[in-house]
């Protein structure tokens, strides 16, 4: 009986323990978008964003960041509709840039 119970038991806790560590990464993921998107405002807000230059290297920075595998940047079809089509590389509504 002992043994059945501890087996629940053990089964009981690796679950949680699962579900604590997912949401710990999701957390942290979330975190981390709510600094790019924050970043990129500014970027906008400034007048630094229309330099090329600035976007990557703030991608390449943000991308540096711990255990960042990639980055993508997202532009949204009603800042395309606002704003035209901007540079080469944000025509096609994604940048990626790969930071590894």
């Amino acid at each position: 009986m002992l043994a059945i119970v501890l087996s629940f038991a053990h089964f009981w806790v690796m679950e949680n323990i699962r579900e604590d560590i997912l949401e710990g990464a999701k957390k942290r993921a979330e975190v981390f978008a709510d600094g790019v998107i924050n970043g990129m405002n500014m970027l906008m807000v400034a007048g630094m964003a229309s330099n090329p230059e600035n976007r990557r290297l703030f991608i390449a920075k943000m991308g540096s960041s711990g255990n960042v595998k990639g980055l993508r940047i997202v532009r949204a079809r009603q800042v395309q509709d606002q704003y035209g089509t901007g540079l080469p590389e944000g025509r096609f509504r994604s940048t990626w840039i790969d930071v590894r």
